[in-house]
C-alpha cells in the first residue's frame, strides 16, 4: 500500500503537467493582407428616368442619349409631315451616320424628324422650338444674358434648322469658324459669299467632335445629302447640277446646288456693312466629309 510520500509525488506530477499546459505559447494570429473588396456601386448608379436626364438648374439635359430616346421624354417622330418623314427614313439616317459621330448623328436625326422637339447638340438641353429657355449662366451680367438681350428672330430659325438652342451654343459649335457669325439662323441661300467661302474652308483645324460639320450640313435644307437618296426630296426645291470638273472625274464634293427661296422668306441682311450682301445664286453645298 503506497504511503503518503507516493501520494505527494503524484500530486506534484499533476501540478507540473498542468503548469506545462498553461505555459504553452499562444498561437500567432494570421493577418489578412488581401485588399478590401470594393463597395458595389450598383445601388448608386442612376436608373430609369435618372439615367436619361438631369437638370443642373438651367433646364433639363440629356444625360444618356440612348436611355432618353427610349424614355417617355423623347417626342415621337412627326411622320405626318413629309419632310420629317423623309429624314426619319433609314436610308437618310444611314448617310447621316457616315458623316457624323454616332451620338451627334442620332441627335441630328432626332431634330430633323420632329417638327418642334429638339435636343441641342452643344449643351444637350431638350426643349420645343420657341420655348423660353433658362439662361445657361444665371449670374447677372453673364455672357449668356447679354446674348439673350440681343437675340432676334434668328434664334427660332436656328432652333428649326439645327436644334442649337442659343447663340452661345452656336458659337461653341462653330468655334473652328469664329468669323462665320453670319450663318446664325440662316440657310445656304441666305448666306453672303464671304461666309459661304469661309465655311467651305478648313477652319482652325481643331478637333470638335463633328460640331462644325453639323452646322455646315444644316445650312442645307436636305443636309446636302438629297442627291444621294433615291426617295424624292419633298421640301423646297433643291436642284443639284454637275460642275464640269466633276464630269471629268473629280470628287462628288464638287457638286453645286441651286436652292430656290420659298414664298415669304425674309431678305438677307449681313451683320457687317463691310461684308458682301447675300443674293439668290448658285452656291456650293456645305457639308461634311465621309468618316468611314
Amino acid at each position: 500500500m503506497p504511503g503518503p510520500g507516493a501520494r505527494n509525488k503524484n500530486k506534484n506530477k499533476k501540478k507540473k503537467n498542468n503548469k506545462n499546459k498553461n505555459s504553452a505559447p499562444a498561437p500567432v494570429p494570421v493577418l489578412d493582407t488581401s485588399p478590401p473588396t470594393p463597395a458595389s456601386t450598383q445601388d448608386t448608379k442612376p436608373t430609369g428616368i435618372a439615367a436619361a436626364i438631369l437638370d443642373p438648374g438651367t433646364g433639363p439635359r440629356v444625360r444618356d442619349l440612348f436611355s432618353f430616346l427610349s424614355s417617355p421624354f423623347a417626342a415621337r417622330p412627326s411622320l405626318e409631315d413629309a419632310v420629317c418623314d423623309w429624314f426619319f427614313d433609314s436610308t437618310t439616317f444611314g448617310i447621316i451616320e457616315q458623316l457624323l459621330p454616332d451620338e451627334l448623328a442620332l441627335i441630328l436625326h432626332y431634330n430633323k424628324s420632329r417638327l418642334t422637339a429638339r435636343i441641342c447638340p452643344a449643351c444637350r438641353r431638350f426643349y420645343a422650338v420657341g420655348d423660353q429657355l433658362p439662361l445657361l449662366s444665371p449670374e447677372p451680367g453673364s455672357i449668356d444674358e447679354l446674348d439673350r438681350q440681343q437675340e432676334d428672330p434668328r434664334t427660332v430659325n436656328e432652333q428649326y434648322i439645327s436644334g442649337i438652342c442659343s447663340f452661345i451654343c452656336f458659337s461653341l459649335a462653330l468655334f473652328n469658324y469664329p468669323g462665320a457669325r453670319g450663318a446664325w439662323g440662316r440657310t445656304a441661300e441666305h448666306l453672303d459669299a464671304w461666309t459661304t467661302e469661309l465655311l467651305n474652308g478648313p477652319g482652325a483645324g481643331i478637333p470638335d467632335q463633328g460640331m462644325s460639320d453639323l452646322v455646315k450640313m444644316t445650312r442645307n435644307h436636305d443636309l446636302g445629302v438629297g442627291y444621294m437618296i433615291a426617295r424624292p426630296w419633298p421640301g423646297a426645291p433643291v436642284l443639284y447640277e454637275f460642275d464640269e470638273d466633276v464630269v471629268e472625274g473629280r470628287d462628288s464634293e464638287e457638286l453645286w446646288v441651286e436652292e430656290e427661296r420659298s414664298e415669304g422668306s425674309y431678305s438677307y441682311s449681313s451683320d457687317s456693312e463691310d461684308e458682301p450682301r447675300g443674293r439668290e445664286r448658285t452656291v456650293k453645298p456645305l457639308g461634311a466629309s465621309y468618316r468611314r
